[in-house]
């Protein structure tokens, strides 16, 4: 017996179509932006169909199930309406996606969800009972009463799975009698997974069953493509190519996500790649659909295509065909087969060659893999503590094959010759390195490409790791405790202000503070720490979660980056209403911080009320333990003397060994001007003070320039007098 929820609310039967509305629902208007982000953000298919309501057949199909089950059909009691179907699957959806974790007569194995707007909601359910009022039973075939259980049965393979749906009687009944003939078949002629899935596709019988079984296998968001409404303007969003190769359909779109149909489970993993193919930021949610449901909007698609070149006046000649990887590919490198490889003796194997590569650069520490036609040939070098040296020398003939085996690996087309960026994961014994694969062209039709490997196992680094001497670490543990603040610290790319940042926070991170940090990438996730990534393809932009997070009640920002007088102006006001913020920002000292804020827009009061204080660092290569001594020059004790250092007896240069690849610089120090903004700076800055009458006056406070600071590490025998001097300049 079929029921209904009457104006009363009082259940009766259904004997005659009802009079509306049948139910009593108050809902909130969605529109479609909102519906794509609560779909995505519960990871389920938004529901834009191309007709008005449901169809007659996803309503027949509903209807067998409910009446078979023996359910209710009370809205109270179970909210879906039918959308569509796949293969013999009904697909049911709602308006709520919070009553998706409701349970439902149907199993959630056996009936995908969907998210709608209300108007087909409302629309849907007035159909679904008149449909229901109006049946006639001759018209309709009924499966034999079956339990389907709540949870998915454990089922082998898809013959298996098949069978099982034939068991609880799924089928009409002449197809399950040619169904049972056609699996006593294949399993007699052991048919295999691959094999099946093409029978399913070109069997009239069996229509829809692939994305069925597929759905049964994996529980994958999935629709019916033969009810949704293309959009044009979500084809732009992936690359041609890459969706002819695939068998992708972008069919919604919206400003911050992409929903992508298709037919393979396997291909779920591309939407690092159409992101990187695209240029763009956005996320993708792939969407499980019939094969054959599918084809009729790929012919459509291809049929706009080829017209709109024929209007142009276009080359209608295929693309060059790529072949494209996983962007998140691993591979595997074991010590014991590439350590002791004799690679100068040209033998070994392309992938041989890049395993020994990758060996060596993680085994030395290097930051990066430069890979590179020379004058006479094609080099390896590495960056190690700043420094490049030259790895590996080798034929051009081995470098095109190193270059292939690299791409390929990646992701990237080895026939293209244009920049490209993509990156995989080298598993090498107990550590896990991502590596970051750049390629932009070089002459005589060749590339450089240029490895960047990240080792996140390697762990942040905390103030006492960082081996500070005792004022630098008092004064930075100082400004940590205060209550509101503006902590700035300076330098370029590459000389560890990230790190020093996060040391600072790990200083000060503790139940008691709320701690929220604010980033371009998100570098290291830590407990207790609140961090909310940039994404300029959503607007999410320093200065807008900035404001935003304010309202969040913060003890401590951190702020990855003062790039724009906007986000330095939110920092700065954020420090003068109770905050302390910690940022970064590219200026050549510490004290020449102020001016280039000020060049920014920001206001000198706002600077000198705001700032606690100024840091620039520099990251600078340490001698190795075979380092030489050498009685000082009287060049060199004039400069010792000018500022104030005490003569060393000796200073050390730099000798080589096999520690430090003959290079005599082992590791890196971390150099640091430190200049706390006491009541006098404060003052003068907020009066608009020149550099130099700031310096002045915080050098009379014992404030010491990187250059001091570097020749106090060459006094102490860490670093070499020449690599003291390159700082002379940052000052």
């Amino acid at each position: 017996m079929v029921k209904s929820l009457a104006n009363d609310g009082v259940d009766e039967e259904v004997n005659a179509q009802p009079a509306l509305p049948f139910f009593v629902f108050e809902t909130e208007e969605r529109n479609r932006e909102h519906l794509v982000l609560d779909a995505y953000q519960h990871h389920i298919a938004p529901y834009v169909s191309r007709q008005e309501v449901c169809s007659l057949e996803a309503a027949r199909l509903f209807a067998k199930y409910i009446e078979t089950l023996g359910l209710d059909i009370a809205l109270t009691k179970f909210p879906w309406v039918p959308v569509g179907s796949i293969g013999c699957l009904p697909i049911i959806g709602h308006l709520d996606p919070l009553r998706f974790e409701q349970a439902a007569p149907l199993p959630q194995w056996f009936a995908p969800r969907v998210l709608l707007t209300e108007p087909f909601y409302l629309k849907s359910m007035e159909r679904l009972h008149e449909v229901l009022a109006s049946r006639n039973h001759d018209e309709w075939y009924t499966a034999p009463k079956k339990h389907l259980p709540r949870l998915r049965p454990v089922l082998e393979d898809p013959l298996d799975t098949l069978a099982c749906l034939v068991d609880f009687g799924i089928f009409p009944v002449d197809k399950a009698d040619k169904l049972q003939d056609r699996l006593t078949q294949w399993h007699e002629d052991g048919i295999d997974e691959k094999a099946l899935a093409e029978s399913l596709t070109q069997e009239p019988l069996l229509a829809g069953y692939d994305a069925a079984l597929k759905y049964l296998e994996e529980t994958q968001p999935c629709i019916d493509a033969r009810q949704v409404s293309i959009s044009p303007n979500a084809q732009a969003v992936i690359p041609q190519n890459v969706a002819e190769q695939n068998d992708l359909l972008a069919f919604l779109d919206s400003q911050y996500t992409t929903f992508v149909l298709s037919p393979f489970t396997e291909r779920f993993h591309l939407g690092d790649l159409i992101a990187q193919k695209s240029g763009s930021d956005r996320d993708f949610l792939f969407v499980l659909v019939s094969s054959q449901h599918q084809r009729p909007h790929l012919a459509a698609q291809e049929g706009l295509r080829l017209r709109q070149l024929s209007l142009d006046g276009s080359d209608l000649e295929p693309e060059e065909s790529t072949s494209e990887t996983s962007s998140g590919a691993e591979i595997e490198i074991k010590k014991r087969d590439v350590a002791r490889l004799d690679v100068k003796s040209g033998e070994v194997s392309n992938e041989r060659l890049v395993h020994w590569i990758l060996f060596q650069a993680v085994t030395i520490g290097a930051s990066d893999i430069h890979i590179e036609q020379s004058s006479t040939g094609a080099r390896v070098r590495m960056r190690v503590d700043g420094s490049l040296i030259t790895m590996h020398k080798m034929s051009l003939v081995t470098l095109k094959g190193v270059l292939a085996m690299i791409k390929n690996t990646c992701g990237m087309n080895p026939s293209h010759l244009d920049t490209d960026d993509n990156r995989f994961t080298v598993n090498l014994e107990e550590k896990t390195i991502d590596i970051r694969v750049s390629a932009v062209p070089f002459r005589r039709g060749y590339q450089k490409i240029v490895m960047r490997l990240l080792d996140k196992g390697a762990g942040f680094k905390r103030l006492e790791d960082l081996h500070l001497p005792e004022r630098h670490e008092s004064i930075i543990r100082h400004a940590g405790t205060q209550k509101q603040g503006l902590i700035l610290v300076t330098g370029p790319t590459g000389s560890g202000k990230s790190t020093t940042l996060y040391a600072m926070l790990d200083s000060v991170n503790g139940p008691e503070t709320n701690i929220h940090t604010i980033e371009d990438p998100i570098e290291y996730e830590l407990d207790g720490l609140n961090q909310t990534q940039v994404n300029l393809q959503r607007q999410l932009t320093y200065e807008r979660v900035l404001r935003s997070l304010l309202r969040q009640d913060p003890d401590t920002i951190m702020i990855g980056e003062v790039r724009d007088r906007e986000t330095a102006e939110a920092a700065a006001n954020a420090a003068l209403t109770g905050h302390l913020v910690l940022s970064t920002v590219h200026s050549l000292s510490s004290i020449k911080a102020v001016k280039r804020l000020t060049q920014m827009g920001v206001p000198p009061y706002m600077l000198g009320e705001s700032l606690i204080l100024l840091q620039a660092q520099r990251l600078i290569r340490k001698l190795c333990d075979c380092k030489h001594p050498d009685q000082p020059s009287s060049q060199q004790k004039e400069q010792f003397d000018r500022l104030g250092i005490t003569v060393p007896e000796a200073v050390f240069t730099p000798a080589g060994c096999s520690a430090c690849l003959q290079t005599g610089y082992k590791g890196r120090v971390a150099i640091m001007e430190l200049c706390p903004i006491d009541d006098s700076l404060a003052e003068m800055i907020s009066a608009g003070a020149s550099t130099a009458d700031l310096e002045e006056t915080a050098t009379a406070a014992g404030f010491c320039s990187l250059f001091h600071e570097a020749l106090e590490q060459c006094a102490q025998g860490n670093v070499g007098y020449d690599v003291a001097m390159e700082l002379s300049k940052a000052w």
